[in-house]
Formats: C-alpha cells, structure tokens, sequence
C-alpha cells in the first residue's frame, strides 16, 4: 500500500516533490514540509469543510467540497510549491 511505503522524510505528502529538488534549490526541506505543505493543515481544511453547512460555502469552498465528495484529489498542489516557483521565478530574472 502506498502509504505504508511512503517516506515523508524524503518526498512531501502533499505536493510529492523530492527533498532533494528542495535542497537543489536551496530550500530547507522541513520548513517546506511543516510550514508550507503541513499535512495537518489540509487535514484541518478536511474537517472544516466537512462540519461546515453546505448552504455556507463560498464559490472556493463549494468548488472544493465538490471535488472531494467525489472522490477527486486535483486540488492538491501536485508537483507544485511556492517557495520553488519563487525560486524558479528569481532564477529567471539573473
């Protein structure tokens, strides 16, 4: 199963991006991890949009309870961060 082979001290569970492509970069892996992709984040996003009143929902809220009630995980940053595309943009501008 692949969360029992899963190492997230290697790869980010959220955006699936490699520590070493972060350390390439120059990006402390763990703050990624912990502060910019905190699995306990989305976990958190999980429980509130399943205990908010559906008759609440803004337009983000109500585009992602959708995609998850079916099923659905493309609103996962897959394959993306921030911290890389800033540093992709900054290497562009040298």
């Amino acid at each position: 199963m692949f969360f029992l082979d899963f190492d997230s001290s290697k790869r980010c569970y959220i955006c699936n991006i490699d520590k070493f492509t972060f350390e390439k970069a120059g990006i402390n892996f763990e703050y990624h991890r912990m502060i910019e992709h905190s699995i306990w984040k989305y976990v958190d996003f999980l429980v509130f949009m399943n205990q908010k009143n559906k008759k609440n929902l803004n337009g983000f809220e109500e585009k992602i309870f959708n995609i998850i009630k079916a099923n659905k995980i493309h609103w996962f940053p897959l394959g993306k961060s921030h911290s890389l595309s800033l540093f992709s943009n900054k290497d562009k501008e040298n």
